[in-house]
């Protein structure tokens, strides 16, 4: 930014008034009327636009085409009308909140979980009591917790597991008595989830399904071999794929033949699409305990088939088991399914969160400076985080769940210290945990003892986020400002836009043409050669130009 406001000097001074004044930037001349002090004058008036080092064009002039502006308008005068339907009370919406306050109020059933085993990946100790409270005595830079909890089909009911709930527990034992070794804190970047079935059985399944998920994608198999107590079953199974190109029909990846040389026509081939894929129904439920991929070959061509996944499917098309590959086979490469099931989640909800460190960050698979759950700031306090998955877990065999905690922030010594871990399958858990603390606070107070302002913040609320009633309005709210926000201006003009008054930036001489070196603070001004900008007018970059053109400069 520094060095483009020098440039406006430079150029504005050359083109306007025909004059260098490039040579003042590092130090004054003898013989030149024109002073160090008075280019940085010219600096300050141009110092003060709210562009800056972001890497874009910013700020700009957007240009919106008459349909655009139409389609605008029609936008702005829809969302007023929703926004107004969400705001206004009703009998039935007073009605519906009734009920549903009576649903939370409700103290949902948590069940403590008590693992048999807490694995650290530093090595390090850690003890389980009786309650299934987790005590780590010891720090590590940075750790990953495997906690291995035995599931009894019949405790968790044919509900499932609906919520899974971890409370930090601090500890006077812990640093500055919280529950975190990193000063009382820890940071938990990412929580992953797994079923493991009793026995490791191979998993049973009907439908193997190959896709590359991506736009622009070809997806191109020589031979997909599934074997089941020895056989290969997909040779009696029925091939089908979402498109097919280049004479390359799904059924060549079922016909016992492995070549990949797309010529010999034993190769399969899906037209240039987005997320392309193939699968074989082998007809009936089938124990798969090894898949082999034969890759297309020649060229290089084997690398259209990296980033794949491969996915178990039972008759009812629910994925029993699901692997993502980097690395595409070349030319095949075995697979070997296991009963242990993946558990995605839907939504992390936490009563309190360090800014910058929100709960959801845990399921983004990234681990950055600040990503995560923290709890900075209140660590001496406990606090919970409630994980709900896509679909309540569920096993009619005993099971064990896994819980993967990684915490690999880059603060040394930020990890879980003393906490434990419940379930629920109450449904009310999960709407209790959705809502803003004090949001609930106000739920579980009496309604006659509710302040007006807590009653009009509570229905507000309600209707806004919740009400059954206003769920369409709230989707098409959500819809008009999606487009509305992506509505891309048909042209756009980079302009100079000046600083707020008490955003501007202080003008120093720099020595040497050095902005690292500074000098004195300057103000703004011309050239004291030249007629003065009139008094009592302001040194703008307004005023600048329009001394630049006025009949009394010499040089203009």
């Amino acid at each position: 930014r520094n060095v483009a406001v020098v440039d406006r000097v430079n150029t504005t001074m050359a083109v306007w008034m025909g004059t260098t004044i490039a040579c003042a930037q590092c130090h004054s001349h003898k013989y030149d009327p024109l002073t160090q002090d008075e280019y940085f004058q010219i600096f300050a008036i141009l110092n003060n636009t709210q562009d800056a080092d972001r890497g874009d064009e910013s700020p700009l002039l957007e240009f919106f085409t008459p349909e655009q502006k139409a389609r605008r308008s029609v936008i702005e005068r829809r969302l007023a009308e929703l926004n107004q339907t969400l705001a206004s009370p009703t009998d039935a919406i007073a009605a519906s909140q009734l009920q549903w306050e009576q649903r939370v109020q409700s103290q949902p059933t948590w069940v403590a979980m008590k693992p048999s085993l807490v694995n650290r990946a530093s090595g390090g100790a850690t003890k389980v009591a009786d309650d299934g409270t987790i005590f780590v005595a010891t720090a590590a830079e940075k750790d990953v917790y495997t906690a291995e909890i035995p599931i009894d089909p019949a405790k968790i009911t044919d509900k499932g597991i609906a919520a899974i709930r971890l409370e930090t527990l601090p500890l006077a034992a812990l640093p500055n008595g919280g529950a975190g070794h990193g000063g009382g804190n820890f940071v938990i970047t990412e929580l992953k989830a797994q079923i493991v079935p009793a026995g490791q059985t191979a998993p049973t399944a009907r439908i193997v399904r190959i896709e590359i998920p991506g736009p622009q994608k070809i997806l191109s198999l020589a031979e997909v071999q599934i074997f089941s107590s020895g056989t290969n079953a997909a040779l009696a199974g029925k091939a089908t794929q979402s498109s097919t190109d280049y004479a390359g029909p799904p059924e060549y990846a079922i016909d016992g033949n492995t070549d990949g040389t797309f010529e010999n026509k034993s190769v399969t081939h899906t037209a240039v699409s987005d997320n392309p894929w193939w699968e074989v129904d082998l007809g009936s439920d089938t124990a798969i305990e090894r898949l082999t991929i034969w890759n297309r070959t020649g060229g290089g061509i084997h690398m259209r088939l990296a980033n794949f996944r491969i996915s178990l499917l039972n008759a009812a098309r629910e994925v029993v088991w699901e692997q993502t590959v980097a690395e595409p086979p070349n030319p095949s490469a075995d697979y070997f399914p296991s009963n242990v099931r993946d558990i995605k989640f839907l939504t992390a909800i936490a009563d309190y969160q360090q800014a910058g460190f929100a709960p959801e960050e845990i399921f983004d698979g990234k681990t950055e400076g600040d990503n995560g759950w923290a709890v900075g700031g209140s660590g001496t306090n406990s606090h919970t985080l409630v994980v709900v998955p896509n679909s309540p877990i569920v096993t009619t065999e005993p099971a064990t769940l896994r819980l993967i905690i990684e915490q690999n922030a880059p603060y040394p010594n930020h990890i879980l210290g003393n906490f434990r871990m419940s379930f629920s399958n109450d449904a009310a858990a999960i709407e209790r945990a959705r809502l803003p603390q004090s949001v609930l606070a106000i739920v579980e107070k009496p309604a006659d003892e509710r302040s007006p302002a807590e009653a009009s913040q509570l229905a507000d609320h309600f209707r806004l986020n919740l009400a059954p009633e206003l769920a369409d309005a709230r989707q098409e709210l959500k819809t008009l400002k999606t487009e509305q926000e992506g509505m891309k201006p048909d042209a756009s003009l980079p302009v100079l836009r000046e600083l707020a008054s008490d955003a501007r930036r202080k003008t120093q001489l720099q020595f040497r043409g050095n902005y690292l070196d500074k000098g004195h603070e300057v103000h703004e001004g011309v050239p004291a050669v030249f007629p003065p900008i009139p008094d009592g007018e302001p040194a703008n970059r307004l005023n600048f130009a329009k001394w630049l053109v006025n009949d009394d400069n010499p040089l203009t």
